[in-house]
């Protein structure tokens, strides 16, 4: 099924891809990793033009895997729940740190783009994978 958490390179035997789709590309600095090249895919489909910044990977490493496991399924909510976890240790305080439904529609709506932001990317993955 396209963008089925399946059709992610890594989900299952027999997915095989092509080019820098491989689970683990070696640069001349780090072994990037299929979580790493889907975190910063994520994160360009968010901010058009801009790179993933260092001290936002685990967020976006979280929003990987729910790529992963959710797929082009994943709801405002798995996106907020994916922050607060990546929030928590940063931001204790944070008046956000309560789940989705809790908050006010006009901070509910900021999730929205990430998790459009993942269904695009599952989305364009899906389309460059070749199921064995």
């Amino acid at each position: 099924m396209a963008g089925s958490p399946a059709s992610l390179p890594g989900s299952v035997p027999g997915v095989t891809t092509t080019g820098s789709l491989l689970p683990n590309v070696r640069s001349d600095r780090a072994v990037v990793n299929y979580l790493d090249e889907l975190a910063r895919e994520i994160y360009r489909a968010a901010h058009p033009g801009h790179e993933l910044p260092a001290g936002q990977a685990r967020l976006y490493r979280g929003y990987a895997v729910l790529a992963r496991t959710v797929g082009e399924r994943v709801s405002c909510a798995n996106v907020h729940d994916a922050w607060v976890a990546w929030a928590i240790e940063s931001m204790p305080n944070h008046p956000s740190l309560l789940p989705l439904s809790d908050l006010a529609a006009d901070v509910r709506i900021k999730d929205r783009r990430y998790a459009e932001a993942i269904r695009q990317v599952v989305a364009s993955w899906a389309d460059r994978t070749v199921l064995g």
